[in-house]
């Protein structure tokens, strides 16, 4: 287990964090995690990276975030500032998920009634395998994403940006459509 409380943690000359499988890297501050010099680093999860005990967001800005296994959002919010893979699970109950610059998006997601997934700019896919609660905010604002397979979402707020298919969107209570372009022939059915 790794409990991080405060300061910096960074990476020099290619530096990577691999968080293994059963293990737990617990975030309880709004520091950030980044890279001083020397290449790009990676975050691998394939433990439990979780968001702990502090209000505020935590900004992960330097590298890839590669999540093969869970990541929790207990308290705050958690701004994914570069590339992602979200293949994991992830469960954010007590705070938002905020991605920043693109990547894919292919396993489950379990969000507490007002917690939101925001896609605020660079473009996504949701893979096979992305499945999204009923209750929260899907929201997409200057960020495009793109639908391989058949997705269900209640709740989706557009506004500058793009959602689309080729896979089926189907949208159960309200579509927000402030701005924005939806995407694809036959990708969108509303219940």
């Amino acid at each position: 287990t790794i409990t991080w409380d405060g300061g910096t943690i960074g990476t020099r000359q290619s530096g990577h964090i691999h968080n293994l499988e059963d293990a737990l890297f617990d975030v309880q501050t709004t520091a950030r995690l980044t890279r001083w010099d020397g290449d790009e680093m990676t975050f691998l999860n394939e433990g439990t990276f979780r968001k702990s005990t502090t209000e505020g967001v935590f900004h992960f800005t330097q590298g890839i975030f590669d999540n093969q296994g869970k990541i929790e959002i207990q308290a705050g919010n958690l701004s994914l500032d570069r590339p992602v893979v979200l293949d994991g699970e992830v469960e954010a109950t007590g705070g938002d998920l905020i991605l920043q610059m693109g990547g894919s998006l292919g396993g489950p997601f379990r969000m507490g009634e007002s917690q939101e997934l925001l896609f605020a700019t660079g473009g996504y896919v949701l893979a096979e395998g992305f499945s999204y609660p009923d209750s929260a905010l899907f929201r997409v604002d200057n960020a495009s994403v793109r639908v391989l397979d058949a997705v269900e979402l209640q709740n989706v707020s557009l506004a500058r940006g793009s959602l689309g298919g080729p896979g089926t969107i189907s949208i159960t209570d309200t579509l927000e459509w402030t701005s924005g372009t939806l995407l694809g022939e036959d990708s969108l059915v509303s219940r």
